[in-house]
């Protein structure tokens, strides 16, 4: 039988769950900082909206091929027929490269973000190789999280460095949720050698969300 998944069966659906909360946290994320750009005018709150919508297709698209990859195999016989894994194979591929590609473009409007850097040549450099990840970590999942982890941890570094500007607490939660968010990808990384890793992740990845839509939540509040 064809195994796609790294979670353990008790957890099947859930992780879609978690996943739904996080789109949901995207989105309004996003919904947050197009306002604000809409205000204040400035790149980077446009640069935000452009992250965190992309991010949130993201678990759009893991959801979607999760959901109907499950559904494939439970109809399916034990032994599979060839026609089947074939079908599913490209379900699988086609799906998780629209999940890594918007996700990994998502972070670096993030990267493009903290490096302050408006050169378009290495902007379009970056975009190929989040493609390049994207497909080739189709056969090793885990350069895939690797390269979210090295990306985020470049931008965990910048908010962390305006938080040491600014003393803000506002600052010091946003900057503490990019970083449960990169600590969500190095997990993952290692999540072939158990399935908990994997739940691990999820719990990480969701909490970042959910502390930085509560970091909104307080701005708008003011």
């Amino acid at each position: 039988m064809v195994n796609f998944v790294f979670s353990p069966e008790w957890f099947y659906g859930l992780d879609s769950l978690f996943d739904t909360i996080s789109i949901i946290t995207c989105l309004f994320i996003a919904l947050y900082a197009h306002r604000i750009y809409k205000m204040a005018r400035q790149k980077k709150y446009k640069m935000f909206f452009y992250s965190f919508l992309l991010i949130g297709m993201s678990f759009l698209f893991k959801i979607g091929t999760n959901i109907t990859i499950y559904f494939q195999l439970a109809r399916t016989p034990l032994l599979l027929p060839i026609a089947t894994v074939i079908k599913v194979g490209r379900l699988y591929y086609g799906g998780y490269l629209l999940y890594k590609l918007t996700f990994l473009v998502g972070i670096v409007f993030l990267l493009i973000l903290s490096l302050k850097t408006n050169k378009r040549r290495l902007n379009l450099l970056l975009l190929f190789f989040c493609l390049v990840t994207a497909h080739f970590s189709h056969w090793a999942f885990y350069q895939f999280h690797l390269v979210a982890a090295a990306f985020l941890f470049v931008v965990v570094l910048f908010f962390r460095d305006n938080y040491l500007k600014t003393k803000s607490p506002n600052a010091l939660q946003v900057a503490a949720s990019f970083t449960l968010i990169m600590l969500s990808q190095v997990v993952f990384i290692f999540m072939f050698l158990t399935p908990w890793l994997y739940v691990t992740g999820e719990l990480l990845q969701l909490g970042g969300y959910i502390m930085l839509l509560l970091s909104c939540v307080l701005v708008l509040r003011k």
